[in-house]
């Protein structure tokens, strides 16, 4: 091997060690599988996961709150979460169901998607103000662009 080859191979593990070697395991309150996540800042975020899980943090993780979903279904796994950063938020189910919240999580309503029973949503994603997309199976891609008045 070349000297170019072996300054190469010490400059990438040089810059690439600190992105690889800082990550540790945090603490949740669930024993729940989680399955989505999504951050408004460097400490305010939230999770979602089987079981009607929907778990929020604000100090960087270090501690989850849970949220009560359950006036809503009795069970659902939530497959996909999204907020903005004035609190107003989005969660995509696995029986095609959606729900929403305009107060960090603190409490729920009901969204139709169009697509009960039909597909499982994968992720969502807050475009802007009024505008929320989601993908799911069998290629379904839904779009609201009245903040769940229509899709």
């Amino acid at each position: 091997m070349g000297s170019a080859h072996i300054w190469l191979a010490l400059c990438l593990f040089i810059l690439l060690k600190p992105c690889t070697s800082n990550w540790s395991g945090q603490e949740t309150s669930t024993s729940e599988r989680l399955y989505g996540i999504s951050f408004v800042s460097r400490d305010e975020g939230w999770a979602c996961g089987m079981g009607n899980t929907v778990l929020r943090t604000t100090d960087a993780g270090n501690t989850w709150t849970k949220m009560d979903t359950s006036q809503l279904w009795p069970y659902e796994n939530w497959l996909a979460v999204d907020f903005l950063g004035d609190g107003r938020g989005w969660a995509a189910g696995s029986r095609g169901r959606m729900m929403v919240s305009n107060d960090h999580g603190q409490t729920w309503s009901y969204s139709f998607s169009g697509s009960e029973q039909m597909v499982q949503f994968h992720d969502i994603k807050i475009v802007d103000s009024n505008t929320v997309v989601a993908v799911g199976s069998n290629g379904r891609f839904i779009r609201t662009t009245n903040c769940g008045g229509n899709t």
